[in-house]
């Protein structure tokens, strides 16, 4: 249920609809604290919005969940090189 309501926030943020799509999933990270795909496209958003601190952050909390994730997790994999390019270590 609640990977669909990721899925929907992808979704309204590929189409422009950033207020909604922050709104969702940040509904999402309220609910579920350690739901690192939330976390990930919440950051993404919050990467179009210009706000690179706050993306940041999400990555942080998700990456640490992801932290012995499998080095071939694609969705772990995305969030460390969303990490990198906005100049974070990568952990």
């Amino acid at each position: 249920m609640y990977g669909f309501e990721v899925d929907v926030g992808r979704c309204l943020a590929a189409t422009g609809r950033l207020d909604d799509a922050q709104g969702r999933l940040g509904a999402l990270v309220e609910k579920w604290p350690a739901f690192p795909r939330a976390r990930y496209e919440l950051a993404n958003v919050l990467v179009a919005r210009g706000d690179t601190a706050a993306a940041r952050s999400q990555l942080a909390r998700a990456l640490e969940i992801w932290q012995h994730a499998d080095p071939a997790y694609r969705p772990a994999q995305k969030a460390r090189a969303l990490d990198r390019a906005l100049g974070g270590d990568d952990q």
